[in-house]
């Protein structure tokens, strides 16, 4: 699938984009917050 437009963030934080026909896919989800695997 070749993207349309330039990836986005939406409001519920994911990046997406709008492929060519016309469906919206996202890249990759928000990063999980408080997550110990990450220090946090």
């Amino acid at each position: 699938m070749t993207p349309h437009a330039a990836p986005v963030l939406d409001a519920d934080g994911n990046l997406t984009y709008i492929g060519d026909d016309g469906r919206r896919y996202v890249v990759a989800p928000p990063p999980q917050q408080g997550d110990p695997a990450q220090g946090d």
